[in-house]
């Protein structure tokens, strides 16, 4: 997904609150935004899976992804993106506030293989255990990427898969709907 912003938006791409909940595992992503004030990413007492693997993150007013309220039920991983803060004013910031992670009780939450250093569970240099890895990584590992089938009325089976889209302002590139 290439995103380059629109400066009425006024959200963050990602945001997932009280009312989100499952799993959501992105790869290869290139998010390239301006969203004065937003961070990229928000999770807000969200009780789910979110993991964002091999993406290039770069918000052009001030890089950053949070996570904040009741983290019991919260586990986020980020692992081998690239934060290149082409314009951002701090782009010297320590990890802990490109990912800023304020659950409490706290979350499971965790940056590897980046640029930055390692980031688990709000201490610096940290690393997630394998079993957790491997359960956010699990939603990939796994994908089925046969055809859509025929489901029983109130089960989705969407996939987008090796999608590029493109649109320019005001105009839609993808628009999912369901019944």
């Amino acid at each position: 997904m290439w995103y380059e912003g629109n400066p009425t938006i006024m959200a963050p791409l990602i945001d997932l609150g009280a009312q989100s909940g499952g799993r959501l595992a992105l790869g290869s992503l290139m998010l390239s935004v301006i969203l004065p004030g937003q961070p990229l990413v928000r999770t807000s007492d969200y009780a789910g899976s979110l993991s964002i693997i091999s993406s290039q993150l770069d918000h052009r007013d001030s890089s950053r992804l949070e996570f904040a309220g009741d983290g019991r039920n919260t586990q986020v991983l980020g692992a081998g993106n690239h934060y290149p803060l082409f314009t951002d004013p701090a782009p010297n910031k320590p990890v802990d506030q490109l990912w800023r992670d304020t659950t409490a009780p706290a979350g499971q939450v965790s940056q590897v293989v980046s640029d930055y250093p390692a980031l688990t569970n709000k201490v610096v240099g940290a690393q997630p255990d394998l079993e957790f890895v491997k359960a956010q990584l699990e939603p990939l590992r796994t994908v089925n990427t046969s055809p859509a089938l025929n489901r029983p009325a109130g089960v989705t089976d969407v996939k987008l898969l090796r999608v590029v889209l493109n649109a320019s302002n005001g105009r839609t590139g993808l628009r999912v709907r369901g019944n």
